[in-house]
């Protein structure tokens, strides 16, 4: 059976919602587990929540992906996508954090929900 994807990022979209809200991250691991995939095709679910998902609403809508960390706590190398070069992984985690704060300050979480036609995270 084939999996889609694009229902797993609406699941993991969910998750990173309630992470959000929750000012936290979370891993691959606990990620993959959450939404039924291996922590390696976390990514493909990323890519598909950073390209179609998020991008489009930019710059108003920060990169949820930011939210997910590998389990040493540092960000995923492809976050901003794999056209966005960063030199050096310091300034990836700094940049990381810069996009993580920004998450847990976006109020209009909800409406990225909504324009998925997924509930509200209670």
């Amino acid at each position: 059976m084939a999996i889609d994807w694009h229902r797993k990022a609406d699941r993991a979209l969910r998750v990173l919602v309630r992470c959000a809200r929750d000012w936290r991250t979370t891993t691959y691991d606990d990620l993959g587990r959450q939404i039924g995939v291996h922590r390696r095709q976390v990514g493909r679910v990323l890519g598909i929540i950073r390209d179609e998902i998020i991008a489009p609403r930019k710059p108003k809508t920060p990169f949820i992906n930011a939210l997910v960390v590998r389990s040493g706590g540092v960000a995923g190398a492809e976050m901003f996508g794999p056209h966005r070069s960063i030199s050096s992984d310091s300034k990836l985690e700094d940049e990381a954090r810069k996009e993580r704060r920004k998450v847990f300050e976006f109020g209009d979480r909800d409406q990225v929900l909504a324009e998925r036609r997924l509930k509200p995270v209670e």
